[in-house]
């Protein structure tokens, strides 16, 4: 699943995506389980160069 495919599903209230064993989050999706939801989640940021 290409990055601009996993930014779209983002858009969702909530949305993770399966990679692997674990589940991720992407922007909108982690801002509310973190700062709504109140889930204490520590977010791991890596830079994507062009989309």
């Amino acid at each position: 699943m290409e990055i601009e495919q996993k930014l779209t599903l983002s858009e969702n209230p909530i949305h993770f995506l399966k990679e692997g064993l674990f589940l991720k989050a992407y922007n909108q999706s982690f801002y509310v389980m973190s700062q709504l939801l109140g889930f204490n989640l520590k977010p791991i940021i890596k830079h994507i160069k062009k989309l």
